[in-house]
């Protein structure tokens, strides 16, 4: 009768601690697929400061910025600073 309590009490040990120790596998995201989404982030930022640039460069940006007495040159030194939100809002 031991001999069958150590074996179930065994048994129950082993089934209890092998789903745990499976469900420990890795869920981060690998290397690669980082370096990819960071490499997109700032493709993304840099393409949405070119398109600012260009916006700012256009010849009736600068005839209403001239108007107004806004600086294009600072304006377009401060766009090329924008990041984050603040490119997403252009």
């Amino acid at each position: 009768m031991r001999m069958f309590v150590s074996s179930v009490l065994v048994m129950f040990t082993l089934v209890a601690v092998v789903p745990q120790a499976q469900a420990q596998s890795s869920h981060a995201a690998p290397l690669t697929a980082l370096e990819a989404a960071v490499q997109d982030h700032v493709a993304s930022a840099t393409a949405d400061r070119e398109a600012v640039a260009r916006l700012l460069a256009r010849p009736e940006v600068e005839k209403i910025a001239g108007e107004a007495g806004i600086d294009l040159r600072r304006a377009t030194q401060v766009a090329a600073t924008l990041g984050g939100e603040q490119l997403a809002d252009r």
